[in-house]
């Protein structure tokens, strides 16, 4: 007896259902919206900072849909006092496209994490890695379709990536 008040080969009754088609329509809502969409055209690129804590873990999770592009991460530097509170972090968790490289500016340089690398990606690819944090501070997640490598050239104008990142 598994407990269901049905007979055998009949129709289960509808309060026996476990999952509603809302609850699992809303449990795929919840699964795409883990993972953020984002295109690049040529020329454009994708940085997301995060504020992190010494002794914790950056994590992240991406795939390459269509087109090529760089992955890198970098440990920001600020020359000035910056925000720190809440809500900026949740801002800058969101992401932000540039239309090109930004211009280097006197508030603050990026500078390619210990053993960090820009790495090119391609279609199919699909990357999961984690940076531990030594030093608590700002890093900057970046994904950039600005400069043509020769595993990238062929590829077409534009790069389609999901990604996810967590801490």
């Amino acid at each position: 007896s598994s407990g269901i008040n049905a007979e055998y080969g009949g129709l289960v009754p509808r309060e026996e259902y476990t999952l509603s088609t809302e609850e699992v329509l809303s449990h795929e809502d919840a699964m795409q919206s883990l993972y953020k969409n984002v295109t690049l055209k040529k020329g454009e690129m994708h940085e997301v900072t995060v504020e992190a804590d010494a002794d914790s873990v950056i994590t992240w999770d991406f795939d390459c849909v269509l087109g090529g592009f760089q992955f890198s991460l970098y440990q920001r530097t600020f020359s000035e006092a910056h925000c720190n509170s809440s809500l900026a972090a949740m801002v800058q968790m969101a992401g932000i496209t540039y239309p090109s490289t930004p211009s280097p500016t006197e508030t603050y340089s990026d500078v390619l994490v210990e053993d960090g690398k820009i790495v090119d990606y391609i279609e199919g690819d699909s990357v999961q890695g984690s940076y531990y944090v030594g030093k608590s501070g700002t890093y900057v997640l970046t994904w950039s379709n600005t400069s043509q490598t020769p595993k990238t050239q062929a590829i077409a104008n534009k790069a389609t990536f999901l990604y996810t990142i967590e801490m």
